[in-house]
């Protein structure tokens, strides 16, 4: 009996550090839109607006989020469903040690599929503006600034 409880005290605590790493995750994983409310407008539509960019450009980029939004929106909600689902698999009063386990799996996955799909989505940012070698540069410069923390958007 001890056994189990101190098993299941593990992979419930396991299961947490999983779900507090893909919280921290997700949060930095915002989805790729153009600014549209309040809640939009993230890091990406402030390097985009350092650009500078032509209306060609504008309306190349818009139509490349438009797509990716069609793909990262689905993922963003069954991330939310995989962190409800591993929450009420992993209480204490109806711990399912097999759910807990797999749901954490299924988690880790969408996540890394998000992840994929936005940096697909800066991928074929990049790739469009092609035809402006300073821009794309000075794009990859913001990005890789903004992503570690240290740039003018990062957190």
């Amino acid at each position: 009996m001890r056994n189990t409880v101190v098993t299941a005290f593990r992979i419930t605590v396991v299961a947490l550090a999983l779900l507090v790493f893909c919280f921290t995750m997700a949060g930095a994983a915002e989805p790729m839109t153009p600014p549209t409310g309040h809640h939009h407008g993230g890091f990406l539509s402030k390097i985009l607006a350092e650009l500078k960019l032509t209306s060609a450009e504008q309306t190349t980029i818009n139509g490349i989020l438009a797509s990716q939004k069609l793909v990262v929106q689905p993922l963003i909600t069954k991330l939310k469903t995989d962190r409800a689902t591993l929450k009420t698999d992993s209480t204490l009063t109806t711990y399912k040690e097999t759910a807990v386990s797999t749901d954490a799996a299924t988690l880790g996955t969408d996540l890394g599929n998000l992840i994929a799909a936005r940096l697909n989505t800066e991928y074929l940012i990049y790739q469009a503006l092609e035809t402006d070698p300073a821009k794309q540069a000075l794009f990859a410069s913001l990005l890789a600034v903004t992503k570690h923390g240290h740039g003018r958007f990062g957190h």
